[in-house]
């Protein structure tokens, strides 16, 4: 599938062929519809923030996205109208901050960040999240 990323090192954002996401249990498929661009991609394009997943080269870009539930799971239907959360608990593992509901608050280390920092973001034709960091 195709996805807007940055390659490790490189001044630009790409158009990238790379795997469609195969979902985990209770992680719904989701077609994006929109992304949002905003200053902190503009930081991460040049490098001043953030960065590609553990192992990986490149990092697909946008943290604000709405898309359509394209195979539902985890309550989640075909058709519905989605928003994903930006942040993550890093490695699945909850921590203070994601029990609390202040996500925002976590330092870094203590969450990932999709499209920004360790996580692959939602500039891609699909992608998948676990159904509780939809809204």
């Amino acid at each position: 599938m195709k996805a807007i990323g940055i390659e490790r090192g490189a001044e630009r954002p790409a158009l990238l062929e790379v795997p469609r996401p195969d979902p985990g249990p209770a992680e719904p498929l989701v077609r994006t519809v929109r992304v949002g661009v905003d200053g902190t991609d503009h930081e991460v394009i040049a490098g001043h923030h953030g960065g590609p997943p553990a192992g990986e080269e490149f990092l697909v870009l946008g943290h604000e996205a709405v898309g359509v539930v394209a195979e539902g799971a985890g309550g989640f239907e075909p058709g519905d109208v989605v928003v994903p959360t930006v942040r993550r608990p890093p490695d699945g593992e909850g921590n203070r901050y994601f029990e609390r509901g202040e996500a925002d608050m976590a330092p870094p280390g203590a969450a990932l960040e999709r499209g920004i920092d360790g996580a692959h973001g939602f500039m891609s034709e699909y992608f998948t999240s676990p159904a509780e960091y939809l809204v």
